[in-house]
């Protein structure tokens, strides 16, 4: 079997080094992880807000529009809008 070691990124977390065909880069700590530690590497990016997240990946140039989920007592923001089909209101992936 032919090996390809071009091909994918090692894990940056010291204890997996796991080889990860699409791997996660992450734009805060500038590391890329496999998907098992994707959302688990200790960096400061899982304290963060949607939106400090996205300028982190973006030049900033322009404001991100955000859009506030119509649950009730629910005041999670997304960057991207989730309609529902049947009332029409933007609701948060929660």
């Amino acid at each position: 079997m032919a090996e390809f070691p071009e091909l994918g990124k090692n894990c940056s977390l010291e204890a997996c080094k796991k080889l990860d065909f699409t791997p996660f880069f992450c734009n805060i700590c500038e590391n890329y992880f496999c998907d098992g530690h994707r959302f688990n590497h200790g960096c400061q990016f899982k304290n963060m807000n949607v939106e400090q997240l996205a300028a982190t990946s973006c030049d900033g140039s322009k404001p991100l529009k955000s859009f506030l989920c119509s649950m009730n007592s629910c005041f999670t923001c997304e960057i991207i809008r989730i309609d529902c089909q049947r009332c029409g209101l933007n609701f948060c992936l929660k």
